[in-house]
């Protein structure tokens, strides 16, 4: 059974004080996809891709930041964490299982 992930296209900016903030694209109101926690990096990718009405030859780079309540220190100050393998999707899932404030933040 597939979970609920909430996708978001924007750009992340390095605040002065040196914390992170995901900037959503003015437009975009939020997607969702429905993803499995074995999905494969290429498998995930064509979910947002599709979702998202991107084309296959346009860059896209998957991010995700952990919910405070999962992170050591001030979570705003640990950078984004980049979804690049399989291995990589299995683990987001698997915190979203636990808490499910994770959105997935596509660059």
């Amino acid at each position: 059974m597939g979970q609920l992930v909430h996708i978001r296209s924007g750009r992340w900016e390095k605040i002065g004080d040196g914390s992170w903030k995901f900037e959503p694209d003015s437009v975009d109101t939020g997607h969702y996809i429905v993803a499995h926690t074995n999905e494969t990096i290429e498998s995930f990718k064509t979910l947002v891709r599709d979702e998202l009405g991107i084309g296959h030859l346009i860059p896209l780079l998957l991010t995700y930041q952990l919910p405070g309540s999962m992170s050591e220190g001030d979570p705003a100050r640990q950078a984004p964490t980049d979804l690049l393998t399989s291995e990589d999707i299995e683990l987001m899932m698997s915190v979203k299982e636990w808490n499910n404030d994770v959105q997935i933040c596509v660059t």
